[in-house]
């Protein structure tokens, strides 16, 4: 699941080792110390992206060249020279290993321009991959990404959505993932809403506002209720007769599809009490059908 924090310009998001979120920021910060031209709509993404080349460098040459007290700098200019081709070689393959490593690492930057469409959603992966989701207006990180894309996408998702339609479709994204085969995905949920800065709005921190707890289990619950994908009962019973009739269906297949019928009896029961309850006349014969029967 990715974890977010907030700029004055803007958000990012950064799925992997918690720790490692802390390390680009640091980067970032240096990188952008005192040149606020840096972190302007023009100018963010290219600091992002050097910042996390930097975190990498420093991460990945960290733990393989610090027993030997040099940087990475010094190693690509110097490390032949001194280790020798043979132990410059394996060296070089350890820190390739590393770098491997790093490739799950993965960010999101979000923020605003001046103009009413300079929203930006720009991806960082390993190795450096760079990618901007501008025109679709979605992107998904982490190790639920797959599925959490696939949703938005069933769902009708698009760049031109409204706030409330948006907000229920990213709520289900992140439900759905959690259910996913295989997938690491925790239950703990956050929504951050953001919104371009308006005129007299806090300048230290991105415009936006937290979900309130209540809300996100409210979103939650009617997804589970209304939302989660099921199958329907009749074609349940519909796919079982199929395999019943190519003589391949199982005892499971049997007490799902009695099972679904059952269920699909009593909601007609219950349809047909409530409609009484509604209209007492209702499914009775009228005195002319029943001089007719007669």
């Amino acid at each position: 699941m990715p974890r977010c924090t907030g700029t004055a310009t803007g958000s990012s998001c950064f799925a992997g080792s918690p720790g490692y979120m802390g390390l680009f920021l640091e980067e970032f910060r240096h990188l952008a110390n005192g040149n606020s031209i840096l972190l302007t709509r023009e100018r963010i993404q290219e600091s992002a992206h050097q910042a996390y080349l930097a975190f990498v460098a420093k991460t990945v040459s960290s733990s393989v060249l610090s027993p030997f007290g040099i940087t990475l700098d010094s190693f690509i200019r110097d490390g032949r020279s001194y280790f020798g081709d043979d132990v410059f070689k394996t060296v070089h393959e350890r820190l390739e290993a590393e770098s491997r490593i790093l490739q799950q690492e993965q960010m999101l930057v979000t923020g605003w321009g001046k103009s009413p469409s300079s929203a930006m959603i720009f991806e960082i992966g390993g190795s450096g991959y760079t990618a901007s989701h501008e025109l679709t207006g979605m992107a998904s990180i982490g190790s639920g990404a797959e599925v959490a894309m696939s949703t938005l996408l069933t769902l009708g998702q698009k760049r031109s959505s409204g706030l409330a339609e948006t907000l229920y479709r990213v709520a289900a994204a992140k439900f759905m993932s959690e259910k996913a085969n295989g997938e690491y995905v925790g239950m703990n949920t956050a929504i951050h809403i953001s919104w371009q800065r308006q005129q007299g709005e806090n300048d230290n921190k991105p415009p936006g506002v937290l979900l309130h707890p209540d809300a996100l289990e409210q979103l939650r619950t009617d997804w589970d209720n209304y939302g989660r994908p099921k199958i329907a009962d009749q074609c349940l019973m519909s796919a079982a007769s199929i395999v019943g009739s190519l003589g391949i269906a199982s005892v499971d297949d049997m007490r799902a599809s009695i099972a679904a019928s059952i269920r699909l009896r009593n909601q007609s029961n219950c349809v047909s009490s409530h409609a009484e309850e509604e209209d007492p006349e209702f499914g009775r014969a009228s005195d002319k059908d029943q001089a007719v029967s007669e």
